[in-house]
């Protein structure tokens, strides 16, 4: 039996033995790599005002954000909310979230950190019209009533 690598991002993807000549995709030599698979849930959110997200649309993993007429300020859910959200987390358990800016004006969307969250080197939060922000939360702490987690933007404003 393998035992699973940690990376940064996970747990690396588990081997499958296979039979030596065998072919099916993803063979490497005589070793099948199944990677792991994300359930992903997208909420729609429209609102003609400032959202604090909710821990299970973080979880979700995909959020669609129409900001109905003028620029807004979300905030992401407070650490101790994504904690007893996140079933098992554990230091260094990590959450990425997409968020997608779907308005149909040049209406930005500019990002705030839940209370317990470290901004990561103060990493800009915005995202314009038709853009993409992305963001991985990494818990430090996972002790109810002292959570801590940091904030990392992967993307913002939209390269996608």
């Amino acid at each position: 039996m393998s035992v699973a690598k940690q990376s940064q991002f996970g747990f690396l993807p588990q081997p499958l033995a296979t039979a030596a000549g065998s072919s099916s995709v993803g063979l490497r030599g005589d070793v099948q790599y199944v990677a792991p698979m994300h359930l992903v849930d997208v909420t729609t959110e429209v609102t003609a005002a400032n959202v604090t997200h909710l821990a299970s649309e973080i979880l979700g993993g995909v959020i669609l954000r129409d900001c109905a007429g003028g620029a807004r300020t979300d905030t992401f859910p407070t650490t101790e909310l994504l904690l007893a959200a996140y079933k098992g987390a554990v230091v260094g358990s990590s959450v990425r979230v997409i968020i997608r800016n779907i308005s149909d004006a040049a209406e930005t969307i500019t990002m705030a950190v839940g209370a317990g969250m470290t901004d990561y080197a103060s990493n800009t939060k915005t995202i314009a019209q038709n853009k993409t922000g992305e963001y991985m939360i990494v818990f430090t702490s996972v002790t109810v009533g002292a959570a801590a987690c940091t904030l990392y933007t992967i993307s913002s404003a939209g390269t996608q």
